[in-house]
């Protein structure tokens, strides 16, 4: 009987599916090393997180609404997120 190696899950950006670039898996790294430096980290890709940060600024200068946005990208700007006044 023959063992398969087990193939690598990529980490991937939750609203486009780009594969993160510097996550590993957390199951194999201390505490320290999981913790995140960035908003979004190990969630976003860099491109996501700058459409989620310009779409929180425009929710709370009061230039859009959040039903103005994709539904992929409501979960990161919701209203309990995003401090109004």
């Amino acid at each position: 009987m023959h063992a398969k190696k087990p193939t690598r899950d990529w980490v991937k950006c939750r609203i486009c599916g780009a594969i993160l670039g510097g996550v590993n898996d957390s199951s194999k790294m201390s505490k320290s090393e999981k913790l995140p430096t960035r908003i979004f980290a190990g969630q976003l890709c860099s491109g996501c997180v700058a459409d989620v940060v310009k779409a929180r600024v425009r929710i709370r200068t009061g230039d859009s609404k959040p039903e103005d946005y994709p539904f992929v990208l409501r979960g990161f700007i919701s209203a309990k997120q995003v401090k109004q006044g």
